[in-house]
């Protein structure tokens, strides 16, 4: 792994570059294709709940196995999560070069229901056609506001839009179970 990091100028040596401090401060599956996504300014054009839909396929994995694509946001999120999807390739191909376990593939799974969620829909209209379960939803939703918070700990450009992004979400069941879940 370090070939990796150090290719992509995370480390030198044993010293921690900048972009690998911003990494230090992501714990998540996908840490190092949110960290490039940071680094590469992919993130800074998106409104809050774009955002969230964006990096919220960088978590969600889904218990089924659809055989139809998930709906997607129109717009920029289609447009972030086809750069996201060139980056995560990029990166499999960089950590098979070097022999590392490569990362999950970004899953899209949740990105319209936390899109809609964020702007202010019911639960019961976001869960509407999908398989996903109240449960689901919250501790989805929760995992989120904790990836939220650790981009606003990594990024201060992005940390507006984080705090944003997470008051738009952390409402209704979600805010209710809060740390039940």
């Amino acid at each position: 792994m370090c070939d990796v990091l150090t290719e992509l100028n995370y480390i030198q040596g044993e010293k921690t570059l900048p972009q690998g401090q911003i990494l230090a401060k992501i714990y998540t599956e996908s840490d190092l294709l949110l960290a490039e996504a940071i680094r590469t300014d992919l993130l800074e054009h998106l409104s809050a709940p774009e955002l969230l839909s964006v990096v919220s396929s960088m978590i969600f994995e889904a218990r089924s196995q659809e055989t139809l694509a998930p709906r997607i946001p129109s717009g920029n999120v289609q447009s972030a999560l086809s750069e996201v999807v060139k980056l995560w390739s990029y990166l499999e191909d960089l950590e098979s070069r070097h022999n590392v376990a490569t990362q999950k593939e970004p899953d899209f799974g949740f990105c319209w229901i936390s899109f809609r969620w964020a702007n202010g829909h019911s639960l019961q209209s976001v869960l509407k056609g999908s398989d996903l379960s109240v449960g689901d939803f919250v501790r989805s939703t929760k995992q989120l506001i904790d990836l939220l918070n650790q981009i606003a700990v990594a990024s201060e450009s992005l940390r507006p839009k984080c705090k944003e992004a997470i008051k738009k979400i952390d409402r209704g069941v979600v805010a209710y179970f809060a740390g039940d879940v």
